[in-house]
């Protein structure tokens, strides 16, 4: 394998230095190309960057060089690593014993025996303090220090919540291994292991050594032990499939072994007690035991789900372990129907009893359905153009419903099922022995209409109408259309008017609105006659006069209201109504409204209570209870319930984090506490949110990390 990998090198190379541009032709010992036409060039054993035209870009004289990234490009000098940008200036000097290439403005660095990352000023974004650093994967770096091994984010914050730790626990790759640690660093499963992969919420295979085991982390138990099988090749049936010279092979979830892996070249998955295995050409089955049931002799076996197979060598079925006796020998069309079989003799379908071979009826059906309805019933049908269906009880052996009908499907109500005969639609309930109309098929149309769960729609020449399942007309059928609102009941049309039913199937809003529409959740609509717009409470009552030019639904606790250009609200009842005198109304979260006039904007209750006048530049709704203020260019704060927290007098204030929020003032940040009183004095250069009672900050250019208290930690 490593000549034919290294011919194609050989051969790959030739073609790359004919690929070269001419002025880099047999110019170099080693050429390797760079993005924007740029090359990575050796000369003697000094390393450089060039261009097509052979200028070059970065000196060759360093020992290695490494690859642009986010405007820089490392390099190594006198055995020690630093940064050049691409106008072959030195901007990091030559100071690290390892270093990688910038990602997103960071980068992976060690000086003498420890691990950090640098920014591109080479200011430490996580201090040089870690005997092992990660590089970063989705903006997770893990660490080792001293006994303690955990991970950060790129801003060199902790991370131990339960939203990096699932159970407990965390994967972590950490110099080429893999383990399990804890929230408080402790590593749980050695970091030892080549490969780890999830194959449950519990189990995960590992490689070590080229061989596959299986361990659970969360028991610290190995299950499969390494050193053994070639390939875990995964968990199903409560087994671990496990792979050895190509041979397949079970073990439980225990870690008993039930079959080894030296017979089998594949077992297929369990079908209730029994698998189907094979061995060469030939097939058998084994039990949960792992015990051969059928012998390894036949060239294709169906396992049924009662236990009963077919083989083809001769065409016969056998039961599991009584091979002796042949049962029966029709062709099965589908799978079991519970202990009982579908078969076809002469072309038409029968009901068999797989255990005894006998059938449960003489009577002969064009088809004969495999699917199991309620009251062990089955379909049965004719070939006839419509086709015809009835049901057949499989367990009585009886006809319940004659092969009568052109539709026969099943309805959300329990034994009730829609018919149709001779062109119209109908109800009938049935049960394992009979079955009676509920309605008799009268209806060009009917189907399910979702008001409530017991209600039908019909259709006839004269319009649509409703009916119960039990066939109670509830709406007769004149109206031109019937849809069913999202938050419950119906709209009714007729004569382009507009009514509603509520979810009893009454009529309580007659068909006489040129609008009518859900205002919120408790059955209020939005109506509309002679051009104006009010509200209709859940009896069709008007609770909100018909005088408003629109009305919108409930949108965060209340409806928008306008006249004449002027906007307005109402509460969700229609009880609250705040004069159409704005330019805008907007509910917010919480109980707050912002208000606009005059190109300013105000704070409201959602009961009509005026908090502050339209005077502010701008209201923000933060979604965390509390509303960000902005006035004359500075912010502030409103609790939720309403209270002005703060002075108008932050550049910024942050979201509530562990119950503080970063603000910003005159340039430098602090704390402030969710009573608005300053908790960490605002001094620092910049601040992170706490994350578990820390924030790292800077104060002028120093980074540290400071509890609640203010209180500089080590």
């Amino acid at each position: 394998m490593r000549k034919y990998f290294l011919l194609f090198f050989l051969v790959a190379g030739s073609l790359l230095v004919a690929a070269l541009p001419e002025a880099l032709q047999g110019r170099y010992k080693f050429v390797f190309p760079m993005d924007d036409g740029l090359y990575k060039v050796c000369e003697g054993k000094y390393w450089g960057v060039v261009n097509k035209d052979n200028e070059p870009i970065i000196t060759i004289e360093f020992q290695q060089v490494g690859d642009f990234s986010d405007g820089l490009i490392r390099a190594r000098g006198g055995n020690l690593w630093g940064y050049l940008n691409n106008e072959d200036k030195v901007v990091i000097d030559f100071m690290y014993r390892e270093a990688d290439d910038f990602r997103n403005g960071i980068a992976r660095v060690r000086k003498e025996w420890k691990y950090g990352y640098i920014d591109k000023e080479n200011k430490p974004v996580i201090p040089l303090i870690y005997d092992l650093l990660s590089r970063p994967e989705e903006g997770i770096i893990t660490f080792k220090k001293g006994d303690t091994v955990g991970i950060l984010n790129e801003e060199n914050e902790r991370l131990t919540s339960k939203k990096y730790f699932p159970r407990g626990l965390r994967k972590v790759y950490l110099n080429g291994r893999y383990g399990f640690i804890n929230p408080q660093g402790k590593i749980v499963v050695p970091i030892q292991y080549e490969e780890m992969n999830k194959i449950s919420d519990d189990f995960f295979s590992f490689l070590s050594e080229n061989k596959e085991g299986v361990i659970n982390p969360y028991a610290n138990k190995i299950i499969v032990p390494s050193g053994v099988y070639d390939k875990i090749l995964g968990l199903k049936d409560d087994f671990f499939y496990v792979s050895k010279d190509y041979k397949v092979g079970l073990i439980g979830t225990n870690g008993e072994v039930v079959v080894a892996p030296d017979e089998y070249d594949t077992i297929y998955g369990f079908n209730g007690q029994i698998a189907k295995v094979k061995k060469g050409d030939l097939y058998g089955v084994i039990n949960r035991a792992g015990a051969l049931v059928i012998p390894v002799r036949y060239k294709e076996i169906s396992v049924l789900k009662n236990g009963y197979i077919r083989g083809t060598n001769d065409g016969k079925f056998y039961p599991v372990g009584r091979e002796k006796r042949t049962y029966f020998s029709y062709k099965f069309i589908n799978d079991s129907l519970s202990d009982l079989c579908v078969v076809v003799d002469d072309g038409m379908s029968k009901i068999l009893d797989a255990k005894t071979g006998d059938l449960l009826t003489r009577k002969k059906f064009d088809y004969v359905g495999t699917k199991l309805y309620e009251d062990d019933l089955v379909y049965i049908s004719d070939n006839k153009i419509p086709r015809h269906f009835g049901f057949f009880n499989i367990r009585k052996a009886k006809e319940v419903v004659p092969i009568k009908f052109e539709v026969l499907q099943k309805t959300l109500f329990n034994n009730i099922y829609l018919v149709k005969e001779d062109g119209k639609m109908g109800l009938i309930f049935v049960t394992d022995a009979k079955y009676r109309y509920v309605i008799k098929p009268q209806y060009d149309e009917l189907s399910l209409v979702k008001i409530a769960p017991n209600f039908l729609r019909t259709k006839t020449e004269k319009g649509y109408g409703l009916v119960s399942e039990k066939g109670q007309v509830l709406l007769s059928a004149k109206y031109e259309n019937i849809t069913p609102f999202e938050k419950g009941g119906a709209k009714v049309e007729l004569d382009a008017k507009f009514g509603a039913v509520n979810s009893a199937g009454k009529l309580y809003v007659p068909a006489e609105y040129i609008y009518l529409e859900p205002y919120n959740t408790q059955d209020f609509l939005v109506a509309k006659k002679l051009y104006k717009f009010g509200v209709l409470n859940a009896r069709g009552r008007e609770v909100v006069p018909f005088e408003y030019d629109r009305i919108d639904p409930v949108t965060n606790g209340i409806g928008v209201c306008m006249i004449n250009g002027g906007y307005g609200f109402l509460g969700a009842d229609g009880k609250t109504r705040v004069p159409t005198k704005y330019q805008s109304i907007l509910g917010l979260s919480g109980d707050f409204v912002r208000t606009e006039f005059a190109y300013k904007f105000g704070v409201m209750t959602k009961k009509g209570k005026e908090l502050i006048k339209p005077s502010l530049d701008a209201v923000t709704d933060r979604n965390d209870g509390f509303l960000l203020l902005v006035k004359d260019g500075k912010a502030g704060l409103m609790s939720p319930k309403g209270k002005l927290l703060t002075p108008y007098t932050y550049q910024a204030i942050g979201k509530f984090r562990e119950g503080l929020a970063i603000v910003k003032k005159d340039g430098r940040f602090g704390f402030i506490d969710m009573n608005g009183r300053v908790q960490i004095p605002i001094i620092y250069n910049n601040v992170k949110n706490f994350v578990d009672g820390v924030s790292f900050v800077n104060l002028n250019g120093e980074p540290m990390r400071i509890d609640k208290n203010n209180k500089i930690l080590e």
